[in-house]
Order: C-alpha cells, then structure tokens, then sequence
C-alpha cells in the first residue's frame, strides 16, 4: 500500500524535531520535501497503537479523494515501527481557534465555513464514504495569513473515514467526538452517513451562536441531553439570526435519522443556495472574472490542448496538477467550484454546458467533454479540471513532473515500462473498462523516442510539456 517501495521517508524529506500534536496513535509534525521546498504535514502512526488494516483503510481512502477542500495527501511510507503519511500542508490554524478568539460568526462568514464543508461532504457521500469525525479542530485553513474570506478552507483528518452502502445503517461502532456525534451513535445503534450531517448541524449552530446547542459536564450526562433535551433557539443571539439558518440547522440537527437531511438537501436548502451565489459573486469580484468571455474563452482553449493528448499524456499531466499548490490555481478553484452546481466535486456534462451556452460555447463541447473524461466516467474530477485548464508553465517545473514520474515508476527502475502504462492508466482510469493493449503500444511507440522499449524521465517530460521545463536536476 505504501507508495515509496524500498525507501526511508528521509530521503526525500526534512522533518522538524517538535511535534505540533500528539495523540495516541502517534505525532503530527512539519517536514518540507527536499526537491519541492514544500511543506507538508508528517502524520506517524505507530503499529503497536493502531491496527494496519486500519491505517490501510485510511491511506485508501485518503489517497482516491479529489476535492478543493480536503486535505491532499501526497506520500505514504512504511518500516516495521510505523507508518508514515504525508499531507498538504496548512496554516496550523483551525476553526476552533478562530470561534474562540471571535466568539461567534456572522451567517455571511460562517458561509465561507459551511460551504467548503457541506461541499466536501456532499463529495465524500456521493462516492460512498462517510467520514464520522467531523469537527471544528479537522478543518485548517490552507493560508497561515490573512482574512478567512481571502482563505481556503480544508478538511482533515480520515482515520474514522469508512465506506458505506447507499440505503443501509452499515456503521455500529462508536466513532467520533461526544460533542459532534448524533443522538444513533451515542446510543450504539446501527446509523448511517447521516451521522456527518448531524456534526454539520452542530458546527454550524456553534459558528452562530459560539456555543454548542447539547452540553454536559461528562460522557454520560451530553449522552441524555442529546438524546433528550430539544433544539433550542431562545438565546437572544439568535434573534439577528436568520430563519432560513436556523431552519437549516433544524433539519440537520433532527434526531430521527430517517427524517433529518441527507447532504444533498442539506446543499439545495435555501440558506445553502443564497450564501453560494453570494460567495461566487465576491470571488468573480477578484482576480479574473470567472463569468466573463475572456476567461472561459481561455478555459475552453486550454481544454482543446489538454483534450488532443493522448491517455498517457493526459493521465501523466493529472498527476503533475493534483501536486500543485493552491496558490498557483486559485482562480481555476473558484472557477471549479462555481462550475460544480450541485457540489458533489465533479462536473457534469450539464453542469459544463450551462456555464458556457450563455457566452455561445458550445459548439464541440459535447465531443471536448468526451475527450477530456479520459477514464469514461462521465464527469471530469477536480485534478482533471485542473490538468486540463491550467496554464502550461505550471506543469513545467521539473521537480512535479519527477513525482509524477516516479508515482508510475512502480519498481523504482527509473523508467516505464509497458507494465507501468498498464497500472498508471488502470488507476486513473475506470477500473470496470479494460486497457487496450494496442493503445498501450501506441502511447510506448510515440513516447519511446529512443526505441529501447521503456519511458525515460527525459522522454516522459516532453510529452507533458515539450522541451519548456524548468529546475533540472531532478536528483
């Protein structure tokens, strides 16, 4: 599972002596990747503390997700001691420290809480997976300076992260933390993802009223008020609060998991709708407008070039954008965010041709989204988006490209083989669709410039980007 074969974390990593946190299971320090000079976040789980098919279940899940607003995770090693897990790197601050030192939100500056939330969620259900420990401390924000508005905002955290079934209470062990956990969990009955839009409710309700709506002074005494105490509004804070908040809270915060929200009604709610128009309004106010002909005309003139690569070349260019920093994307992250409509993190053929029909683009969509979906999935996923859209001299820095590399290099041979075609394009690719082995031969034929039957780094860097990278050297 671990993704470095035959290599110590330290080879390709500097790590900091002070832990910022420590739990149980291990620590969490800073360490900044040689290569890159970027940091990331070191999690070290020890094997006597936490079982391995746990810490694989983690790594699985973490390393599928692909979503602006959960934490990246780039690197997982292993010995006989521990597993070593490295992670987009944030700010060190989290949300709780910010509702202690503000005290409570106003409804527009929670929005730029709850919508990275509730869509990061919303994700996380659509591909089946619940995330069960939902909380102020496991979202960073991704910039250590400046204003929340001007932030993003990024979820953390997958160690109680389990896949579900659509339609069935699957879950039954006691996950969480008391404060956040719905009434079903506290009282060991079978539930179900909607435990994650129980902890929404009450994230929510603490951002606008700077307290929790359930306390008790022990595990014991929050379990009876959870389970029997009403939902209450009379503060008088919650008289500048409007009704469509506190009805959305309401029908998050329903103790029947039949009748309380799914995610998805959760994001369609009135409040939900009304904060996102007016986010996308502030965001195309900044930077580029995201509406305008201009920009989307450079969208679909980036997507042209990224649709007339082949398989390889396009899968080798998504794997170069999902290392890139937020900071070198942030109007493509709006751009994504304002595209997604339904905010599941995908994007829909729908979803693309209602952004451009209003500026007359669409002509060819249909056949340029069919190019770009290069796995057939029938949505074009975050990274793909980016892949796909950005400026070609973000791809070009060599120390990305030789993650890349070395990411479909499986045997650490320092070449590819038509084995590692194979693997690459199956896991970026839809699993259930057989890789065409006459394909395969293609992609080798015009890549292996040299004839020797394997992809150099050298031959791998001029089908991303030609002959344009910069920083050489890789090792």
């Amino acid at each position: 599972m671990p993704n470095n074969k035959a290599r110590c974390y330290e080879d390709d990593y500097d790590v900091e002596k002070k832990p910022i946190d420590k739990g149980h299971w291990g620590t969490v320090r800073v360490a900044t990747h040689k290569r890159l000079q970027e940091k990331r976040v070191l999690k070290t789980i020890s094997k006597k503390l936490c079982q391995r098919n746990m810490l694989i279940n983690e790594v699985k899940i973490n390393l599928g997700l692909d979503h602006p607003n959960i934490a990246k995770m780039f690197n997982v090693y292993e010995d006989e001691r521990a597993m070593y897990i490295f992670l987009e790197f944030g700010s060190g601050r989290d949300v709780l420290s910010l509702i202690t030192k503000e005290h409570t939100f106003s409804e527009r500056r929670a929005a730029y809480i709850m919508e990275p939330l509730m869509s990061a969620v919303t994700y996380l259900h659509a591909h089946c997976i619940a995330h069960r420990d939902l909380k102020l401390d496991n979202l960073v924000l991704k910039n250590e300076h400046g204003e929340l508005e001007d932030n993003t905002v990024k979820l953390i955290d997958f160690g109680l992260a389990k896949q579900f079934s659509q339609g069935k209470p699957c879950f039954r062990t006691l996950a969480g933390t008391p404060f956040y956990m719905a009434p079903e969990v506290h009282m060991h009955q079978h539930y179900d993802e909607k435990c994650d839009v129980w902890s929404c409710g009450i994230i929510m309700y603490i951002l606008l009223s700077g307290r929790p709506p359930f306390q008790g002074e022990s595990d014991e005494e929050l379990f009876d008020v959870v389970t029997n105490r009403t939902l209450s509004f009379d503060n008088e804070i919650w008289d500048h609060v409007s009704g469509e908040a506190k009805d959305l809270i309401t029908s998050m915060l329903d103790k029947s998991p039949l009748t309380r929200f799914t995610i998805f009604e959760a994001m369609a709610n009135q409040w939900t709708t009304l904060q996102q128009t007016l986010l996308s309004a502030r965001w195309s106010t900044g930077g580029h407008n995201l509406a305008s002909e201009e920009w989307r005309l450079q969208v679909c003139q980036n997507l042209k070039s990224f649709s007339e690569k082949n398989r390889f070349e396009k899968a080798a260019t998504v794997l170069v954008a999902h290392l890139l920093d937020d900071a070198k994307i942030e109007n493509l992250l709006h751009e994504f965010k304002a595209l997604d409509v339904n905010n599941d993190g995908r994007l829909s053929f729908k979803e693309m041709q209602q952004a451009f029909q209003t500026q007359g683009m669409t002509d060819n969509l249909e056949e340029l989204f069919a190019l770009v979906d290069f796995n057939s999935s029938s949505e074009i996923e975050y990274s793909t988006f980016i892949a796909s859209t950005v400026e070609q001299k973000c791809l070009n820095r060599e120390e990305y490209l030789w993650r890349a590399f070395k990411s479909m290099d499986q045997n650490n041979r320092g070449s590819l083989t038509v084995d590692d075609l194979v693997q690459g394009l199956e896991s970026l690719g839809d699993s259930n669709a057989p890789i065409d082995p006459d394909e395969v031969k293609r992609i080798m034929q015009k890549a292996d410039t040299d004839g020797n039957g394997e992809i150099s780094f050298e031959e791998f860097t001029v089908c991303i980007c030609g002959d344009t990278r910069t920083n050489a050297n890789p090792e």
